[in-house]
């Protein structure tokens, strides 16, 4: 199976968010399988230099707003998986990916995203390289499967090639006015309501639903979820226009990258057979973060985005009574909008004993904080996926999360007859995280049930080979039918 990923963001060449974490596993887990994966992403200033490769000496010419717009492609390796890169001064030559250093999206992001969907598809024959699938990622490629339908659709190039598009965030949609999109000089067709076209304003990933062959989500209930109001983000009906075209397959964790057995980023290595030296790591944690060292207290650890759909305001109302009622520690480490920091500060402030806060994003740190931590708070309002809750069961910590997206395909609820990996809670309120996390401590207080839940946890299969599997399954459905 031949395949091009398109994609903003891979791991380690640049990450924003998990899309760059699922782009940096897939391609090289379908290689491993045999499959020619291959993957284009814009080549932006931040890429380390020394990753770039050679210059191919090819380069695309991009029709674009009534002027010609030149790229050219560099290309490298990721491990076995051949990338290119899409270099152009003009679109990838600036501080931030998606933002300036202001954190304002840039004003031409409709612009430079267009260019790069031309550009990679334009490639495609420069580079004499022809899939049968380009698997297209969220808003910034969306506009492939329409390209396809249009311009190129009289091209015998391009004729045969089959289109998935993967929803890894429904809440980052693409949206512009349908005046910028007017004015690139695309198909008028592609500004119509059949195409890009949603309530007076030109939706990238709205056009990308409906034009593409197949699309899927980043988990089989997150799939469902879109599909109604409460977390369809508005798209909610288009996405029951196309259901039956709809999959979702969960995403996968690189056993390479995470693993406590060869970790060099954590204090005391461990496996499912040396479980008991977990704790010299939580030791290690409280010791850096100047809580009491205390193997037998609880700690509660928290690794996250501090935005609003990780459900962080939700702690305002849940933990102020546990640290009173409880000798339970709290460690949380993440960046955001200042209201959840200042949430995380005024805990810190009035629980000095037991609360530790970080405000930034350091892998060490946080590597620190899943081998250390005794459980993992992820109260999310919606979670696509989330790879934090697969993250710390490796690690040996235990989920306690919020009952939606791939949470509740990954995390199942603790049964004290032996069974489930985790605890969750259903409403988003503060109440029912507080009964999840006393459902955890009283499970904590029985030494041999905890072990028992961490080995359960552990043992759970969260690697890329099922998933890899599931989309090679779904690139035949979608070429063969």
């Amino acid at each position: 199976m031949k395949v091009l990923m398109v994609a903003a963001e891979m791991t380690p060449l640049v990450k924003i968010g998990g899309l760059a974490d699922v782009m940096g596993s897939l391609p090289k887990a379908l290689r491993a399988m045999g499959h020619d994966i291959r993957l284009i992403l814009p080549g932006y200033q931040q890429i380390d230099q020394s990753l770039q490769g050679l210059a191919t000496e090819k380069k695309v010419t991009v029709a674009l707003g009534g002027k010609d717009w030149t790229g050219e492609i560099f290309e490298t390796q990721v491990g076995e998986v051949p990338v290119y890169l899409i270099k152009s001064p003009d679109f990838y030559e600036r501080p931030g990916i998606y933002v300036n250093p202001e954190g304002r999206d840039y004003p031409d992001n409709l612009f430079r995203f267009s260019f790069f969907c031309v550009a990679a598809l334009e490639a495609l024959q420069v580079l004499s390289f022809r899939p049968e699938i380009i698997h297209c990622n969220d808003w910034h490629t969306s506009l492939i499967p329409g390209l396809i339908k249009t311009h190129y659709s009289s091209d015998p190039f391009y004729q045969s090639i089959r289109t998935l598009l993967t929803i890894h965030n429904l809440g980052y949609q693409g949206v512009f006015s349908l005046e910028e999109l007017r004015s690139l000089d695309f198909n008028p067709w592609l500004s119509s309501a059949e195409g890009y076209e949603f309530y007076g304003k030109a939706n990238l990933l709205k056009g990308g639903i409906l034009l593409s062959d197949a699309i899927n989500t980043v988990s089989p209930n997150y799939a469902r979820e879109t599909q109604i109001p409460e977390y369809g983000w508005g798209l909610d009906e288009v996405l029951r226009s196309r259901r039956d075209d709809i999959f979702g397959i969960i995403n996968g964790l690189d056993y390479q990258e995470w693993n406590p057995a060869t970790d060099l980023y954590i204090v005391s290595p461990f496996s499912i057979d040396s479980i008991e030296q977990k704790v010299d790591n939580k030791l290690a944690l409280q010791r850096n973060l100047g809580l009491r060292e205390d193997q037998e207290v609880p700690l509660l650890g928290l690794v996250a985005r501090l935005v609003e759909q990780k459900g962080i305001d939700l702690l305002e109302e849940a933990l102020p009574d546990l640290l009173r009622e409880t000798n339970l520690q709290f460690v949380a480490l993440g960046t955001g909008e200042k209201k959840y920091e200042n949430l995380l500060q005024n805990l810190r402030k009035n629980f000095p004993q037991q609360v530790a806060v970080e405000f930034s994003f350091n892998e060490l740190r946080a590597k620190q904080i899943y081998s250390g931590a005794d459980m993992f708070l992820l109260p999310s309002r919606y979670e696509p996926c989330g790879l934090a809750q697969m993250i710390c069961m490796r690690y040996g910590t235990i989920p306690i999360a919020r009952a939606t997206g791939g949470l509740v395909d990954t995390v199942t609820d603790y049964d004290p007859e032996g069974k489930g990996n985790g605890f969750l809670f259903y409403p988003f309120t503060g109440s029912a995280l507080r009964e999840a996390i006393l459902r955890a401590l009283q499970v904590y207080a029985e030494p041999t049930a905890w072990k028992e839940l961490i080995t359960r946890g552990m043992q759970t299969d969260f690697s890329w080979k099922n998933s890899a599997l599931e989309y090679l399954a779904l690139y035949y459905k979608i070429t063969v039918g």
